[in-house]
């Protein structure tokens, strides 16, 4: 893997990595975390490459006191290859070389594989509490009722993408797919592929990549008082980055839309973009705003998610 500075053609690439590694969250910006990379210590943005394909980055900095890094990506199916110790050890490098004493770095306490990973590379866990409040928020503040998408859940191996709308209110609360209570999308899952629909939600999404499932929603952003697609204000949707997802993820042949309004939004907003041969079946919404179909016909239609 070669490693060197992020450059400007690199963004399209970079945004899809963290997309698919799961670093993306709907209060931060990736587009504006790079311009204001780009502003301070650009050479400390890095990217990890093999030929003309991009597979990782990492995004460090000195504040004259400590180091710090974020954004360390490795693409799923490039991992174990000592490409993320590679990357760690010229971010060391290069701060080394700036006075740099200390590096710190926050990872979430529920992501125990990266906790782990950075143990292993000499890290160790600080008595110290994560303080933080923000000073510039990335969207304007009258967009208070804009809905922002999450990352997907997918790997490598995916070979099936399953397409929501949007995340509704209970689910962009926890930060998760299908947090609502009532909605039967882990019942229905859970009861295809044998694995607990309520238990911990990394190891739902862990079950879905095993078995080349790979989901997301088709809108990027939209504005919606509440949690029903009827309430989604049309003129303000915008999709996802779908040809990027595509390219990243070529084992995917079928696309099957969890209700009506994601196959509609897909085929306004994607459809046209889109020139690679894929299979698309339209599947029971499992919303509970859908609770009149009942739970085994909703069961027995996904069954088709699983057949080759």
């Amino acid at each position: 893997m070669n490693i060197r500075a992020f450059r400007r053609a690199d963004r399209a690439a970079v945004v899809a990595l963290w997309q698919q590694c799961g670093l993306t969250r709907p209060w931060n910006d990736p587009q504006a975390d790079i311009d204001r990379k780009r502003t301070e210590q650009p050479e400390l943005f890095l990217v990890g490459t093999i030929g003309r394909k991009l597979v990782a980055s990492a995004m460090a900095g000195f504040d004259g006191h400590r180091g710090w890094v974020y954004y360390l990506a490795v693409a799923p199916q490039h991992r174990n290859k000592s490409y993320g110790r590679a990357l760690m050890q010229e971010v060391e490098r290069l701060l080394e070389e700036r006075g740099c004493p200390k590096l710190n770095l926050m990872v979430r306490s529920s992501n125990r594989d990266a906790i782990e990973f950075y143990r292993r590379l000499g890290y160790v866990q600080d008595e110290v509490a994560s303080l933080g409040k923000r000073l510039i928020h990335d969207r304007a503040p009258d967009s208070s009722k804009l809905s922002l998408s999450f990352a997907p859940i997918a790997d490598g191996r995916s070979r099936v993408l399953i397409l929501g709308s949007m995340p509704g209110r209970e689910s962009l609360k926890a930060g998760q797919y299908y947090a609502h209570r009532r909605n039967a999308f882990w019942p229905i899952l859970g009861g295809l592929l044998g694995f607990d629909p309520h238990g911990p939600y990394e190891s739902r999404g862990k079950a879905l990549r095993s078995a080349g499932i790979a989901l997301w929603d088709v809108l990027h952003s939209c504005k919606r008082d509440g949690s029903l697609d009827s309430s989604i204000e049309a003129a303000s949707e915008t999709a996802n980055d779908f040809r990027a997802f595509f390219g990243a993820h070529p084992k995917i042949q079928r696309v099957f839309f969890n209700g009506a309004k994601a196959e509609l939004a897909y085929l306004q907003h994607v459809r046209p973009a889109i020139d690679i041969a894929l299979r698309y079946q339209r599947l029971p919404s499992t919303s509970p705003a859908h609770a009149a179909v009942p739970f085994k016909k909703k069961l027995d239609a996904w069954r088709i998610v699983l057949r080759p």
